[in-house]
């Protein structure tokens, strides 16, 4: 597979014996058919999907998991309703203020500070209002009610980026009816990217890199029953310049021993192995996503 950043390197190694046995946790119940990895370890489209990533840009962006803006919630269904359809209404009579400077000091775990520009007030407070659910039915009412905003301040906020929980510069918006204020990120659109935080399969994460090896905590085979075929679940890595894709494949490893239960069910636990990922060149500035193309967040790069 190529994309017009050039080959794709596809790369399968065995099972790193770390930690021995898999661990387990979740909630009891009886599945028949618990659910596995991809067929092929990797979608196709979790590399393309993100062929316009911009890894090597100097400065990299900062690449967002929360989804923004970030609330702690509203005491009333109206008022909730309301922010997630953007709907707000500046009650301050004073002018928006201005940021503090043009460019903000910005430092990610692990990484070297950088300077990246800064959003004003008024750019954030319209993409407030440029924020609707993603579920929202086609030509369905917008609601009636509004959240109103009582003052807005230069400030700062923890946000989840794909290299680690960071503190970044954000607009403060005080709000009536919320136990906190609603937060976005005092960024410029070309200083960060807005991830995908929907994960419709494993990663579990967070990773860790080292050099050409990133070892995370992803899900491990269920036991088979009787006289069913065994499993183990094989690392799948698919590399392009600017993203890393990893997942797992299941490969038959033998049977189980007895005779063959009709009534043999599996216990919904969620078992988790460590496993290492071998890639062919370190990770670096590029996006680490699961089998989906689901961003994983990497706590340390070395």
């Amino acid at each position: 597979m190529r994309s017009r950043w050039g080959a794709v390197v596809v790369v399968g190694v065995a099972l790193a014996a770390l930690a021995g046995v898999a661990s387990c946790d979740g909630r009891t119940a009886v599945a028949p058919d618990p659910p596995g990895p991809l067929p092929s370890g990797v979608a196709p489209e979790a590399v393309t999907r993100w062929a316009w990533f911009p890894a090597d840009r100097t400065p990299r962006p900062v690449v967002l998991l929360d989804e923004v803006p970030l609330s702690s919630g509203f005491s009333d269904g109206p008022a909730q309703e309301a922010f997630r359809h953007g709907r707000y209404l500046l009650m301050t009579q004073e002018p928006l203020p201005q940021a503090p400077a043009k460019t903000v000091t910005v430092t990610l775990p692990g990484q070297p500070a950088v300077l990246l520009p800064v959003l004003g007030a008024q750019e954030a407070f319209v993409a407030l209002g440029n924020v609707k659910p993603g579920n929202a039915a086609s030509g369905a009412a917008e609601p009636t009610g509004v959240v109103r905003i009582t003052a807005v301040t230069f400030g700062s906020a923890m946000f989840r980026t794909d290299r680690g929980d960071a503190s970044l510069p954000a607009w403060v918006f005080t709000v009536e009816g919320s136990g906190g204020p609603v937060l976005w990120p005092a960024l410029a659109a070309d200083g960060y990217v807005q991830a995908s935080t929907k994960v419709q399969a494993p990663p579990l994460g967070p990773a860790t890199a080292r050099g050409s090896t990133v070892t995370i905590q992803l899900e491990a085979p269920e036991p088979a029953c009787p006289g069913q075929p065994e499993h183990r679940y094989e690392p799948v890595v698919v590399e392009s310049p600017r993203v890393v894709a990893i997942g797992l494949r299941a490969v038959v490893s033998g049977t189980a021993p007895g005779p063959a239960n009709g009534s043999c069910g599996h216990v919904a636990l969620l078992r988790t192995a460590e496993y290492e990922m071998r890639l062919a060149a370190p990770l670096g500035a590029r996006l680490l996503v699961g089998a989906d193309g689901t961003p994983i967040q990497v706590n340390q790069v070395y």
